[in-house]
């Protein structure tokens, strides 16, 4: 995956749009092509792309030991959620984050996966 397609899906997810089936396909082939050789999914389904505790499972697998900061409002209609993943949260100097933010928290945490990788790998 190249970044100007990487970059697309990521506005994708930080959007108020909802993904289509072909938006949630581009996150499953996103992250097993950003992390191969790993079992990053429970089930192989796009459709749980949008279940939150499927996407901190993937975030703990891609990134074990980092912490994930939560933040957002539960409304429905704007949710704004912002998900930061670090090294430590014991300081500011990590060297890399990755932050996502989207009305879906699924979807911000994805999207701190897919920066998070992108900056990894030099993308």
């Amino acid at each position: 995956m190249g970044e100007t397609e990487l970059n697309g899906l990521i506005k994708k997810l930080e959007s108020p749009e909802p993904l289509g089936h072909r938006g949630k396909a581009a996150v499953v082939d996103a992250i097993d092509a950003l992390f191969p050789g790993r079992s990053m999914w429970p089930e192989a389904r796009e459709e749980k792309s949008e279940s939150a505790d499927v996407a901190l499972h993937v975030a703990e697998k891609a990134f074990p030991n980092w912490d994930v900061m939560l933040t957002g409002k539960t409304n429905p209609a704007h949710g704004n959620w912002v998900c930061t993943l670090r090294e430590s949260a014991a300081s500011d100097d990590d060297e890399v984050i990755g932050i996502g933010s989207s009305p879906v928290l699924a979807y911000a945490i994805f999207a701190a996966c897919l920066k998070l990788a992108a900056k990894k790998h030099h993308l």
